[in-house]
Formats: structure tokens, sequence, C-alpha cells
């Protein structure tokens, strides 16, 4: 269970850096998913 929330938190928090950084229509939903999970686990 909290490897699906890690995904989900992850793709949330990529997405939202993606926007922040405005690199949005460069990169794909997966590349959003893997980057939320790197800073999520370098954050913890």
């Amino acid at each position: 269970m909290d490897l699906i929330i890690s995904i989900l938190l992850g793709a949330f928090a990529g997405w939202i850096a993606s926007i922040i950084m405005k690199t949005d229509s460069q990169q794909g939903f997966f590349i959003d998913i893997i980057v939320g999970m790197i800073g999520a686990s370098l954050g913890k």
C-alpha cells in the first residue's frame, strides 16, 4: 500500500514541479513520477 501511495504522491509532486519549472510540455507522466519519487526519497 505504501508503494502505491508513494507513486501517486510522487506523480503529483513531479507534476507540480514540472509546472513550476515550466518543463511540463517537455516531460511525460512517467518522468514526473520518477522525479517525484526521487524527491520524496531524498526528503525522508
